[in-house]
């Protein structure tokens, strides 16, 4: 049996219209597979990027602290010498407090004194704003009872607690320093590390 001529256009337009519905169908699913690829493309950028954020932010806040000897008063007399507390950090810094501790002094006679604490020095600086200072002077006359000019070799201990005001945390710092002496009988303060 033939079919007409009607019945042939009808069954061609179904057919063109069948796959015209088809095209787009087949358009989506063709672009499934590289979905979960760009959602995982896109978290990782999303962690790297907080990744940053965060240690950017740990820079920022997190506390910096420094110890150095200043310029000295008398390069020949090493306690005439003051030190200096600084603030390297980009918040202020509360309720500094330091001790110092001479955990080793001689003289020309090979006399010596031994981890002897400054009585009473104990001394707490309510406020160190960023990128600021604040000078230590040490009272060589409350532990030394030989005189001044007659040292020769000196170590000393930093021990400094300090506070952020947005982190509930104390922090600690300990520093210690020693004398080298030059040919010209004059002291230079240098940072050294014990094996404590």
């Amino acid at each position: 049996m033939s079919m007409g001529k009607k019945e042939g256009k009808l069954f061609l337009r179904r057919k063109t219209k069948f796959k015209s519905k088809k095209q787009p169908i087949q358009f989506q699913l063709d672009q499934l597979p590289n979905t979960p690829k760009a959602w995982i493309i896109s978290k990782k950028v999303v962690a790297i990027v907080t990744f940053l954020i965060t240690l950017t932010g740990i820079f920022v806040v997190w506390p910096r602290l420094s110890v150095y000897p200043g310029e000295a008063l008398d390069p020949f007399q090493p306690f005439e010498t003051p030190f200096i507390i600084k603030n390297d950090g980009y918040l202020p810094l509360f309720d500094i407090d330091y001790s110092i501790r001479a955990e080793k002094v001689k003289d020309m006679n090979n006399n010596s004194i031994i981890n002897s604490t400054f009585t009473g020095l104990s001394i707490k600086i309510p406020k160190i704003s960023a990128n600021t200072s604040s000078a230590i002077s040490i009272p060589i006359h409350q532990i030394v009872v030989f005189p001044a000019k007659n040292i020769t070799y000196v170590e000393l201990y930093f021990y400094i607690t300090y506070k952020l005001s947005i982190i509930p945390i104390t922090f600690k710092e300990a520093r210690r320093f020693k004398t080298d002496r030059k040919s010209d009988g004059s002291f230079v303060w240098n940072e050294y590390y014990s094996k404590e």
